[in-house]
């Protein structure tokens, strides 16, 4: 069964458009990595390895009952990389992209309580596994 949104049509390649198109792309992945080697991204990683990404918004400092911005609202990062294994199963995307993702579904996004009987709790998104993937490709969260 063709998907007319992804098959390639027959006869429609144009040389000029593929090639441009490849340099744009070649042009954003070395702008992301000039961005990694100046220190501008955040590593987060998935200790339990189930496919879903936390992204923490709050944290309560030693549990003094006051909940303050925290991750993604005050990271200066503009890289957000998550590790679903420490074997090489890893993302990168861009913190405004995910900032965008966040806030078009932060009500219906399932929100979560982290490290809740520590003395560093936090408050924060659960994305499962659709959710991650509608955060790479969909193209509402385009700039």
């Amino acid at each position: 069964m063709k998907n007319s949104k992804w098959d390639i049509k027959e006869n429609t390649f144009n040389f000029a458009e593929d090639l441009k198109y490849g340099q744009l792309g070649e042009k954003r992945i070395r702008k992301m990595l000039e961005n990694l080697v100046e220190g501008s991204f955040e590593v987060k990683s998935d200790r339990y390895r189930n496919g879903n990404m936390a992204v923490e918004m709050r944290q309560n400092p030693r549990k003094s009952g006051k909940w303050v911005p925290s991750g993604l609202q005050v990271t200066k990062a503009k890289w957000w990389v998550y590790i679903f294994s420490m074997d090489g199963g890893f993302i990168i995307v861009s913190v405004d992209r995910l900032k965008r993702y966040i806030e078009a579904n932060r009500d219906t996004l399932e929100t979560r309580d982290f490290a809740r009987r520590s003395d560093n709790p936090a408050w924060g998104y659960l994305l499962r596994p659709t959710d991650v993937s509608a955060l790479l490709y969909d193209e509402s969260y385009d700039a």
